[in-house]
């Protein structure tokens, strides 16, 4: 990798705080810290202009469902980049849960050459990494065996473990569609389990929650 690095995600974690932001956050502080040069953009300020002009730096491409098509062609054709996985970007729907082995319909399956094309795409697991093979049956698909997180959350993470807990669930009440809400209120009301619905809020209180 060049010390060069442009880091394109939809959002970073200074604009929405959530699980992956506050990952790629982490990761581009490592980064830094081994003396690479890392800038990092939104997806959709992206242009095909600006990676011709960038084509002698390395990417790292996360969340990127606001990249258009022809900055994603561009990046296949012309330059090196890593997708640094939180999902499952590759399936329409983004939930391989509700598919015998997690192995999706291969009508379902998108961004095909994006992912064929790129030096690594690096998951979060095993887990992760195995059901993403399955569904695409790449060699370079790879897993860093977890997640990137500060020294202050996880002391935050200790902390609200050692709270005495409630005999109740937590849902997230997302309307984004693979974060499943319906299906786990659903899941509570046929099991007869209590549950909150937790909405958006501040980040450590939406832990603490």
């Amino acid at each position: 990798m060049h010390k060069n690095v442009i880091f394109i995600a939809d959002f970073f974690a200074d604009e929405i705080p959530g699980g992956g932001e506050l990952n790629n956050e982490e990761l581009i502080k490592l980064l830094i810290s081994k003396d690479y040069k890392t800038k990092k953009i939104n997806s959709h300020l992206i242009s095909t202009g600006f990676l011709k002009d960038n084509k002698d730096c390395d990417f790292i491409v996360s969340n990127f469902v606001r990249l258009n098509q022809e900055c994603i062609k561009y990046l296949i054709n012309h330059l090196n980049y890593v997708i640094y996985e939180h999902d499952h970007k590759y399936l329409v729907t983004r939930n391989p849960a509700t598919f015998e082995n997690y192995v999706a319909p291969k009508n379902l399956i998108c961004n095909y050459e994006f992912y064929k094309s790129a030096k690594a795409v690096i998951c979060q697991s095993k887990f992760h990494a195995d059901i993403v093979k399955r569904n695409l049956g790449f060699d370079n698909i790879v897993s860093v065996g977890g997640n990137l997180w500060s020294e202050e959350v996880l002391e935050k993470i200790k902390e609200y473990s050692l709270k005495e807990k409630k005999d109740k669930c937590s849902i997230m009440n997302s309307h984004i569609e693979h974060k499943n809400t319906r299906e786990a209120i659903f899941y509570c009301k046929h099991k007869n389990l209590e549950y909150d619905l937790i909405d958006s809020c501040p980040y450590y209180e939406f832990l603490d929650r």
